[in-house]
């Protein structure tokens, strides 16, 4: 009898705890944590005169263990987002899809599935857990979104514009990484870069009304 109620007063502990512990582990492998010198392994992708001009001070990272989103300030007015996935660096450029005037949505990535980055700033970015992009990627712009001008090369591809809503999809278009823009359309340069080294996706935001973002920027980054 005693056996019985030390059994049922160790499982009361056990199950509760176990439970916690899954949750922890979870959290821990499936969320991203900040970091202060991680993106600096990620300069060689600027150029020598563009590093000059990068803000020493205001640099910083989100972690995960397959991924890093890398933040830079540019000559003080441009926020350049460097975004590394390592289950993309076997995707061919070809298979990184760029879909324009597509409906775009607050998933629930944003209520209890996902984290949300970059949570009191614009655009918010919320990631899903558990992920998995099957070596391609589809970047959906909403309907509201307008587009200067596009430009391509061997080795990335992109587009100018002022953007309204962006989502980053698998082949299913199953949405994993969604941003929002509470403040508003903002101009935005994307490159999808394809090197030896990675796949990246690189974003040059402003919303500085008086300042504004042009196609020869991406001067600026290393993408031969």
């Amino acid at each position: 009898m005693k056996h019985r109620k030390r059994l049922k007063t160790y499982l009361l502990i056990a199950i509760p705890l176990s439970i916690v512990f899954y949750f922890i582990i979870y959290i821990r492998t499936n969320t991203h944590h900040s970091s202060w010198d991680n993106q600096k392994e990620y300069l060689w992708l600027f150029t020598d005169s563009a590093i000059n001009d990068i803000d020493p001070h205001f640099q910083g990272s989100w972690v995960k263990n397959n991924d890093i989103l890398c933040h830079f300030i540019y000559k003080e007015h441009f926020l350049v987002s460097i975004w590394h996935f390592d289950d993309l660096d076997k995707i061919k450029l070809t298979d990184a899809v760029i879909n324009y005037d597509k409906s775009t949505q607050d998933i629930d990535i944003m209520y209890g599935k996902g984290e949300v980055l970059n949570s009191t700033s614009s655009p918010q970015t919320a990631v899903r857990f558990g992920r998995n992009f099957d070596n391609r990627i589809n970047v959906n712009l909403s309907k509201n979104s307008t587009i200067q001008d596009t430009f391509q090369s061997s080795s990335y591809k992109g587009f100018l514009g002022t953007i309204d809503g962006m989502s980053f999809t698998n082949s299913k278009f199953e949405d994993y990484i969604y941003f929002r823009y509470p403040d508003g359309r903002m101009q935005t340069l994307l490159v999808l870069y394809k090197s030896a080294r990675g796949f990246f996706i690189i974003q040059v935001e402003t919303n500085d009304p008086e300042i504004s973002i042009n196609k020869e920027l991406v001067n600026i980054f290393n993408l031969t």
